[in-house]
Order: C-alpha cells, then sequence, then structure tokens
C-alpha cells in the first residue's frame, strides 16, 4: 500500500486513524456524562448514536486514510446540532466544546480531501 493511504503522525505510520477514534471515543463519553449527571435520556442517545457513525468512519479511513466522507457528513451534522445548541443556551460547555471540536476535525477532514484531489 504506498503512503497516500496511510495514516500518519508527524510522517510516521500508524495502525489506525487515532484522531477519529478519540472524537468518537470523546462523543461516546459525553453522551454517558450527560446521561448520568443530569438524567439526559436524549444525550445517550444522540452520543451512543454519533460514536457509532463516527466509529465506522473511523474504520473506513483506518483502511484508506483518503476515506474520510462520512466522518466529514457526520461531523458537519454534529457540529451544527451541538452550534446551535450552544448558542440557544449561550452555555460553552457542552455544546461550544464539542462544536469547537467539530469544526477542528471538519477541517482535518476537508484538507485530507483537498490533498487527495487537488495536491499530487
Amino acid at each position: 500500500m504506498d503512503n497516500e493511504h496511510v495514516n500518519t503522525f508527524f510522517g510516521h505510520p500508524l495502525p489506525f486513524d487515532i484522531y477519529s477514534a478519540i472524537f468518537a471515543s470523546l462523543v461516546l463519553i459525553g453522551g454517558l456524562i450527560g446521561y448520568f449527571k443530569a438524567g439526559s435520556t436524549p444525550s445517550l442517545i444522540a452520543g451512543i448514536s454519533f460514536a457509532i457513525i463516527l466509529a465506522i468512519g473511523t474504520y473506513f479511513s483506518s483502511v484508506n486514510a483518503q476515506n474520510v466522507y462520512l466522518l466529514l457528513v457526520t461531523s458537519i451534522i454534529l457540529g451544527g446540532m451541538m452550534g446551535h445548541r450552544a448558542i440557544t443556551s449561550k452555555k460553552f460547555m457542552p455544546a461550544g466544546l464539542v462544536t469547537l471540536i467539530s469544526v477542528i476535525m471538519i477541517l482535518r477532514y476537508v484538507t485530507i480531501i483537498v490533498k487527495h484531489f487537488f495536491i499530487k
């Protein structure tokens, strides 16, 4: 497999897409915290659902580092939902933090796509 299809960290190959795996884990932990701290069943369901979708996307991007489309779409939806929630609640935690992390991941995925299609 050539290097453009491998996840790297400062040029060192990684066995899987660690950044997306961490993102999926944070989303799951956030849903669990929302449920146990505030008794929010919607937080639990959303956290588990988005974490599963992100985990599937992490698998796809681990097999081929350029296959980030599911991760990108999921991050846009999650970032949009949580961004709206942060704005309406006027609180940074937890919705603002999830929005910020989602935006960072969106930028990462867009960069991967742009490098693949436009920078050869």
